[in-house]
């Protein structure tokens, strides 16, 4: 089922970003790592869907090598994501897969 902007829904699970990413720099040289950039959590909310977001990183491989002297990080085989985005109260949207979601009421039947 395709969503609509303005449609009232039922959220099971949404991502959350983890802190994880930010521990890039401790990586050791030539050691590939998987990294973790969003997790499932549990919520039960009820929201408006408010929009949608294409390829959000959900984790990638990261790889620390010496490139002429310096220290790089290289990113590659990334895993992407589509998410909604639910606003459920004021000043708040959560990221929500189509599976996590469901519907409440229509767009059409709230006029």
């Amino acid at each position: 089922m395709k969503y609509e902007l303005g449609d009232y829904v039922q959220i099971n699970k949404r991502w959350k970003k983890t802190k994880e990413y930010l521990n890039e720099e401790n990586l050791k040289i030539e050691d590939a790592e998987t990294v973790v950039i969003r997790k499932k959590i549990d919520c039960k909310e009820t929201g408006f869907i408010a929009g949608f977001r294409y390829g959000y990183t959900q984790s990638k491989e990261v790889m620390k090598i010496l490139d002429e002297g310096a220290e790089v990080i290289q990113a590659y085989n990334h895993q992407a994501i589509d998410v909604y985005l639910v606003a459920t109260r004021m000043n708040c949207l959560y990221e929500v897969s189509k599976e996590d979601m469901q519907l409440i009421k229509d767009v059409e039947e709230l006029r």
